[in-house]
Order: C-alpha cells, then sequence, then structure tokens
C-alpha cells in the first residue's frame, strides 16, 4: 500500500475559488483588492503556483476547513432540533460581474443574522499577533479591511441568492483572528477578533457603487498590463529588509513563489537569509 499523507496534505488544501468561471472573464477576487499589481498580475496570467511544501498557507485552508465544519455541524444540530440559528452560512460563495466585463468574487468565511436582520460577516485569520496589530494600527488601510469591505459589496449585491434576505444598518465586519504565536507550544490560539470599518458612500453612490467603482480602476490598470505584454512595476516595500546592505522588494525579489516558478523579472533568489518569519503571498 502506498500512502503519501504530504501529497495528499498539499492536493486536498489546494486553493479554489468559490466562484466557478464559465465564460471568458478576468476574475479578481475580494483578497486580491489590496495587492499590489505585480502580484495581481503574476496570479492572473501565471495562475497561483503548486505548493510543493506543506507551509503557512497549507496550515490555514487546514484550520479553514476546520472551522467550516465546525459551523456546517452546528446548522445542523440547530435544524435537528429546531432551534433557530442566526448563522446565515459557511464559505458563502459570491460574485459580481463588473461594468468593465471583469467578475469580482469573494468567499466570506461566515455570515450571521439576527432576528432583527443585523448581519455579520467573519473572516478567519490564523497568524501571528503582529498582524493583528499592523491592522489595529492601520485599520482604515489594511489589506485584511479592504477584503471585508469587498465582501460587504459582494453580499449587498448578492442578497436572496446567499440566504440575506433583508440588512438592517450597516454590516459589521469582522476579522476573526486566532493567535498563534502563544509562548507555551500546548496553547491553543488566542481568539481575538477586531471589527473593521464599513466603506463609506457619497451623496451620489452608495458604499458598495464607490467600491466597484475602485476595483474598476484597479482591474482596468490590471487588463492594459496583460495586454500590452508589460509587466508592472515591483512591488513596494511591504516589508523592507537589507540583504547586505541592499534594501530588497520583499514580497517579490525574496519570496515571490511566481519568482521562483521563473515568472517574475524582479525575482531575486535568497542569499542565505533567514526567512522563517516571513511566508510567501
Amino acid at each position: 500500500m502506498s500512502f503519501d499523507l504530504k501529497a495528499m496534505i498539499l492536493d486536498n488544501t489546494q486553493y479554489v475559488s468559490g466562484f466557478v468561471n464559465k465564460e471568458d472573464d478576468y476574475v479578481i477576487s475580494a483578497s486580491m483588492v489590496a495587492n499590489d499589481p505585480l502580484q495581481n498580475y503574476l496570479a492572473i496570467v501565471h495562475g497561483k503556483p503548486t505548493e510543493t511544501d506543506i507551509n503557512d498557507a497549507t496550515l490555514g485552508t487546514i484550520f479553514h476547513r476546520g472551522m467550516e465544519q465546525i459551523v456546517l455541524d452546528e446548522i445542523e444540530s440547530k435544524q435537528e432540533s429546531g432551534t433557530p440559528s442566526e448563522i446565515v452560512g459557511a464559505e458563502v460563495a459570491m460574485h459580481t460581474k463588473l461594468a468593465n466585463g471583469w467578475v469580482l468574487s469573494g468567499t466570506a468565511d461566515l455570515i450571521t443574522a439576527s432576528i432583527d436582520d443585523f448581519i455579520e460577516i467573519h473572516d478567519y485569520k490564523l497568524t501571528k499577533n503582529y498582524t493583528r496589530k499592523m491592522m489595529d494600527k492601520e485599520i482604515h488601510t489594511h489589506a485584511y479591511t479592504k477584503q471585508l469591505q469587498v465582501l460587504d459589496a459582494l453580499v449587498h449585491d448578492n442578497m436572496g441568492t446567499i440566504g440575506v434576505n433583508a440588512i438592517n444598518g450597516d454590516i459589521t465586519l469582522i476579522a476573526d483572528f486566532f493567535l498563534k504565536d502563544s509562548k507555551a507550544i500546548n496553547h491553543e490560539p488566542t481568539h481575538s477578533p477586531l471589527q473593521a470599518p464599513n466603506k463609506i458612500g457619497t451623496e451620489d453612490m452608495s458604499a458598495t457603487e464607490v467600491l466597484f467603482g475602485e476595483v474598476i480602476a484597479i482591474t482596468d490598470s490590471l487588463q492594459s498590463y496583460i495586454e500590452s505584454g508589460q509587466v508592472p512595476p515591483a512591488c513596494a516595500d511591504t516589508w523592507p529588509r537589507s540583504v547586505k546592505g541592499k534594501v530588497v522588494h520583499t514580497r517579490c525579489e525574496l519570496y515571490c513563489s511566481h519568482g521562483k516558478a521563473g515568472n517574475c523579472p524582479h525575482y531575486q533568489p535568497s542569499t542565505g537569509q533567514t526567512v522563517s518569519r516571513l511566508t510567501n503571498w
């Protein structure tokens, strides 16, 4: 009997979008909206690299699958007992076709609705306390905030089809952090949720319309790069890091999986640097 546990884990934790594209459309997901243009360009043109090793992304997927099963078990238990449940659904997939032909997709880890139609969107984050601190510090501009705001817009645009029939006031957006860098190895992850601000509309446009307009501008720029064959400039120094006196673009020059596959012109292989504190995007 041949049993390759590592291969089985990697095969079953590959990211699969909840949106199945049956047309020849470009697709951008909620998690991509706040990315650097080069990240999105590489992902769209070359696809997501196949993982060859178990890493933080693999563990995150395992965690998400476990949480999904817990929620589904809770829904089933409520149904069997006849008890009303506030849970709308787990891993709720949504998509919207934008005015420029692109598809915006997103999957909410958990959506709940109270009896008074107060809606909450939860997005699970299995990460380190540093990441939560950075989101708290940059709450209005952080990538996780943007991701939740996109999910908010998708819920408004997909009402009815996802089981949300009414929305009372602003949807509550929650980054559900489970912090894994406990001091003792036998400590369970600390649950530390953080509420993100809602997108603000204007006199003429709803918050959803404002957000869709921003995504259209992002995707128009991406499409111009794709169709011209030009590659976007190197990623911003999201994590400035010095290698032998030179500041490198960490996301691309050291840790980019697309770079390792030969698809990123800005990629520079690590020269013996310790990379345990950072993970591939």
